[in-house]
């Protein structure tokens, strides 16, 4: 006879279910703010906008109106299903409080944020950019002037630049700028965003930069590196588009009788994607990942 009870605490399955849907709503992604969600989605297939520039001409009596081929499209993209699984045994699960349904949700919410961050870097590092778009050669760390060099190159190309362009970058990169006290002395001002509640975050010439860990040797890390060569990016919100069915959560709690003692399998899905729209509108930086910083 397998030992334990076969049955979830009445109370359990719908408080973590409940739990993992908030905090994931609540806290979203990293990236969250940083790119344009779909306008619809069918099926397993999001639609991002995308509306080609126009231009205004003067008005000449009996002239021929110069019609622009405007374009308004609804750029596709399949999402993918990814999940989060872990199992409680049973003699651990009758000893679980509120408490501790909050530990397992919001590991859970974590988990699944980092996916969907790792989604939208995936579609980054996968463009083949032209030359005049990257920066850097793998030789040195990050500086003010190329900083500076990478908003100037990003908003000559792009139609808009009142945008606020992004820039989330390694720790070492971010604390290399802060040397500077022209960027250290900025502060953001816009949204309540889930890139704001960190302590590594400043808004200089119109681009907001902020820190996440390298996570280097593990599992869905937010910067890929080789050897000591590491890219991260620029780019305006609009320029790319992410979403899928990440505020729609479906979490699983089952029982798993092979389990010695009994247990319950924690399964959570969603559905992610991503996809870049202006590919003109992406700046990429050749990153040393070993370089030092320098407070002289």
């Amino acid at each position: 006879m397998i030992p334990g009870n076969p049955y979830a605490p009445d109370w359990y399955t719908p408080e973590y279910q409940t739990q993992v849907r908030l905090k994931y709503q609540a806290r979203g992604y990293e990236l969250k703010g940083c790119v344009v969600p779909p306008m619809k989605i069918e099926g397993d297939v999001m639609y991002f906008p995308f509306m080609s520039e126009l231009a205004a001409y003067k008005v000449t009596r009996n002239d021929t109106s110069n019609a622009d081929n405007a374009e308004f499209s609804l750029v596709p993209q399949l999402w993918d299903h990814y999940e989060v699984q872990f199992a409680v045994n049973q003699v651990d699960l009758d000893k679980t409080t509120i408490a501790m349904v909050e530990g397992y949700a919001g590991a859970t919410a974590r988990a699944l944020g980092r996916k969907h961050t790792r989604v939208i870097f995936s579609a980054l590092e996968s463009l083949v950019l032209p030359a005049a778009q990257i920066k850097g050669d793998y030789t040195t760390g990050f500086t003010l002037d190329a900083a500076a060099t990478m908003i100037s190159d990003l908003y000559d190309r792009v139609e808009d630049d009142s945008e606020m362009a992004v820039c989330p970058l390694p720790h070492t990169a971010f604390s290399q700028l802060m040397t500077f006290k022209e960027f250290a002395s900025r502060d953001y001002v816009g949204d309540d965003l889930p890139f704001i509640k960190r302590a590594n975050m400043k808004v200089w010439r119109n681009c907001l930069f902020f820190a996440l860990p390298k996570r280097k040797g593990k599992i869905d890390p937010y910067f890929q590196i080789t050897g000591v060569n590491l890219d991260f990016h620029m780019w305006i919100p609009s320029a790319v588009g992410s979403g899928g069915l990440g505020d729609q959560v479906r979490s699983y709690v089952t029982w798993d009788n092979k389990r010695q003692g009994g247990g319950w399998d924690h399964k959570n899905i969603i559905g992610i994607g991503a996809k870049v729209l202006q590919e003109s509108a992406i700046e990429r930086f050749k990153f040393k990942e070993d370089s030092i910083i320098d407070f002289t």
